[in-house]
């Protein structure tokens, strides 16, 4: 009885619509690469899987999750399965229903010299409560086909901002 409550507790995004665009953010620290994901009731945990093409060491960059309605970061955010097409994440939806940003390629910018930066991106931090996470890990559902699940449309984004110094 227990286990179902569990399993009924945590969202797993099916049927999820993706769409591309530009947007401006604070760069500064959360990167140039985001995915908005749109949480459409109420979970403890949402599992969402956000496809993007990335040569890098996936494994050895951090991921940022923020409530739009806060601008909190959010802690309880771990990765199920990362590689260079696509990323499944766990994380929990603070505000409820709504808009979550997924900084995905977070970096500080530098260098002595403005035409040839220097790019540090930010490691890895386990920042995930241990009991929140075991308790989503267990209660993990897979989509089926035909089911329906909680929604969620998840929007890829790119910040297109020239600074000059």
């Amino acid at each position: 009885m227990i286990f179902i409550a569990l399993t009924l507790s945590m969202g797993v995004v099916c049927g999820q619509e993706i769409s591309y665009g530009t947007g401006q953010w604070d760069t500064l620290g959360l990167g140039y690469h985001r995915a908005v994901i749109n949480v459409s009731r109420p979970a403890e945990a949402v599992r969402v899987k956000v496809p993007w093409r990335r040569l890098d060491n996936v494994e050895n960059t951090n991921l940022i999750m923020v409530d739009a309605l806060t601008g909190q970061r959010i802690n309880t955010i771990y990765s199920l399965k990362r590689n260079r097409d696509f990323g499944e994440i766990v994380f929990e939806p603070v505000s409820g229903e709504g808009e979550y940003y997924l900084y995905y390629l977070p970096s500080r910018i530098g260098g002595k010299i403005w035409y040839f930066p220097v790019s540090e991106y930010e490691k890895p931090a386990d920042t995930w409560n241990t009991w929140w996470k075991v308790r989503t890990e267990k209660s993990r559902i897979l989509c089926q086909p035909g089911q329906s699940g909680l929604r969620a449309g998840v929007i890829l984004t790119v910040s297109i901002q020239w600074k000059y110094l």
